[in-house]
């Protein structure tokens, strides 16, 4: 039933793209912005994550590969190149050592963002609960006046300041309760990535120890390596791209994830609202639900779980 209903969906998007109007008689409609669910998803900060330490592996894997070239090119510098190329590939070994530590240092910053967000609502939520009930009950007096109370123009202008009065009162306290929130999340955070920033440079501390270790034991060594020179940086850029390819693949995998998640929580919709065709993002004049805000509304449920 979901791959109906979503080839529905796609071929309708490409017939109101196409055509600029569809025959909605009958149907009850519902709009989503797969781009915005998607960026609001809780899994979608890990999502921009990989896709960066891609970018990152991705761009000194070229230069990696430009800088072989280089010194290949050159047999005038033989002895240069086969100093250079076991430099090369030890900076190669040392750069997919690094991003794989940072990838778990990544990891536990997200743990602890999670928990540290969860003490800092924690902090805040019963005065957030008292600061909505205290103004729940004002602000539903206000507008069932509003709707069921016939009045003069000036007697619903002054009903409609007050309860616009009170609607910025709460806004605001709850506003300054965020800020508690950010505050707290804030001073957690700085010793922590403080911390982390001092793990990551006594590991690459360590690993070029390790490389500069190994290349003093192997200086009187170098015709023997000029032989394994190209094949040690092809090995170099193969570890690169291991690396590349692993990571693609955990991002593609959250990616399924993440547009799984959003699939399954517009099925619940239809269901629930009895929906016949679910748009994505539909530019045309269309009358139509938008329940994108609910989507992302649920992904925060499911997370919170």
């Amino acid at each position: 039933m979901r791959k109906i209903i979503f080839a529905v969906l796609l071929i309708a998007s490409l017939l109101v793209s196409a055509c600029g109007s569809v025959s909605t008689t009958g149907e009850k409609i519902a709009v989503a912005d797969w781009k915005k669910a998607v960026a609001e998803h809780p899994q979608y900060g890990r999502l921009q994550q990989g896709e960066a330490v891609v970018r990152d592996l991705v761009q000194k894997r070229k230069a990696q590969e430009e800088m072989a070239k280089m010194q290949l090119s050159s047999l005038d510098k033989l002895r240069g190149l086969k100093k250079a190329s076991e430099a090369t590939y030890w900076n190669a070994d040392f750069t997919t050592r690094m991003v794989g530590a940072q990838a778990k240092e990544n990891a536990k910053l997200q743990k602890f963002l999670a928990q540290t967000e969860k003490e800092a609502e924690a902090l805040i939520a019963e005065r957030k609960k008292e600061v909505e009930d205290s103004y729940q009950l004002k602000m539903f007096n206000l507008r069932m006046r509003l709707e069921s109370v016939k009045m003069k123009p000036d007697e619903r202008k002054l009903v409609e300041e007050e309860l616009a009065a009170a609607r910025n009162a709460r806004e605001q306290e709850l506003a300054k309760l965020n800020e508690e929130k950010a505050a707290y999340m804030e001073n957690k955070l700085a010793p922590y990535t403080e911390q982390m920033r001092s793990r990551m440079d006594q590991e690459a501390g360590r690993l070029r120890q390790n490389a500069e270790a190994v290349m003093q034991a192997s200086e009187g060594k170098y015709d023997a390596m000029l032989q394994k020179a190209p094949s040690a940086l092809n090995n170099a850029l193969s570890i690169m791209d291991r690396e590349i390819e692993k990571q693609q693949e955990k991002n593609a995998a959250l990616e399924k994830e993440i547009n799984q998640d959003i699939e399954n929580v517009v099925m619940r919709l239809v269901n629930k609202n009895g929906y016949t065709i679910v748009f994505n993002t539909v530019k045309v004049n269309l009358t139509a639900d938008d329940i994108t805000d609910k989507i992302i509304s649920e992904l925060q449920k499911e997370k919170n779980k």
